[in-house]
């Protein structure tokens, strides 16, 4: 799969519009499924400072399954999720 996004940066400014928060990626060599450990470079997101508690609902609901071979699996990911737990809380996708 390629890469969406030319630079982090990119990624940024999409993610910010659409949560309103900064974010950020850091990378694994190894991320854990199903039991098994799977060795490589993954990549998650990760808030550049606090968000609204999102990341905490996101780490706690898929604890190992935020780790992914390109940054755009991880950035739309992220996105399915926020969505789901924007709609959960009964929240306008427009501010």
């Amino acid at each position: 799969m390629l890469d969406f996004f030319k630079c982090d940066e990119d990624f940024n400014n999409y993610l910010y519009v659409i949560t309103g928060f900064s974010y950020l990626f850091t990378v694994s060599s190894s991320r854990k499924r199903d039991d098994e450990e799977e060795y490589g470079v993954f990549y998650q997101v990760k808030p550049k400072d606090r968000d609204d508690g999102f990341f905490e609902w996101y780490c706690y609901k898929i604890p190992h399954g935020q780790f992914f071979r390109t940054k755009t699996e991880a950035v739309l990911k992220f996105t399915m999720q926020w969505w789901e737990w924007h709609c959960s809380k009964g929240l306008s996708f427009f501010k």
